[in-house]
């Protein structure tokens, strides 16, 4: 069975404005940049890139994923299930069986072997939770969840997603980890990786007046 991974991703110029408080517009591009870059290295070290898929609306970001060999998928423009349903069709249309990993950009401690034990997992649907178990931060579908399970993104997307799994009657496992519940959105998080220690990190300007006001609490120190 072969694995396809599912990548959304906003633009670069406008993505993580959460972080506005403390990172400029040129400094918050650089970050998306180097999340995009990171997790597009990640799915392309689980499987071949013809089964990488990045769903986006971005020329930048399909100059980036061609540069990985990562095949792009036009955003609908229409919300992030929407973009998420495309990449499906798209791959469903040149497979008649896949298991299916949607990996959003901002997770910045995920680490190969954490992905590969979420993929082996015996489950039709396995959801990884964020720290407040709110969100859904990757969720992976086996092949018989795959070709028809309802994305539920957005507001308390882990109950909506556990939901629909079940309405199915879909075998749900909660995938529950430090480092995928760890992601990239606001401005405490920011400081919580800068101290857990992630390589490549770039750096604020050091002319930053958000970073001369003191109101990076230390995140970018």
């Amino acid at each position: 069975m072969s694995l396809q991974i599912l990548v959304p991703c906003k633009s670069l110029s406008g993505g993580k404005s959460r972080l506005a408080p403390v990172l400029d517009e040129e400094e918050r591009h650089a970050l998306s940049t180097f999340l995009l870059e990171k997790t597009l290295a990640l799915a392309t070290s689980l499987v071949p890139a013809s089964r990488c898929h990045v769903v986006t609306g971005d020329s930048e970001v399909v100059y980036k994923a061609i540069r990985f060999g990562v095949m792009t998928i036009v955003d609908p423009g229409s919300g992030l299930n929407d973009a998420l349903q495309a990449g499906r069709k798209y791959i469903g249309a040149r497979a008649s069986q896949f298991d299916l990993l949607v990996l959003p950009i901002d997770l910045p401690m995920a680490t190969p072997e954490l992905l590969m034990a979420l993929t082996q997992l015996k489950a039709d649907v396995a959801i990884v939770p964020d720290r407040d178990l709110d969100g859904t931060n990757a969720l992976y579908l086996n092949r018989h969840a795959a070709p028809e399970f309802k994305f539920k993104f957005g507001k308390r997307s882990f109950t909506a997603h556990h939901k629909a799994a079940k309405a199915k009657g879909f075998n749900v496992m909660i995938f529950g980890n430090t480092e995928l519940a760890f992601d990239l959105d606001l401005p405490e998080h920011l400081t919580g990786l800068r101290k857990a220690g992630c390589p490549g990190l770039p750096m604020p300007k050091a002319n930053n007046p958000r970073r001369l006001a003191g109101t990076f609490t230390g995140a970018l120190r």
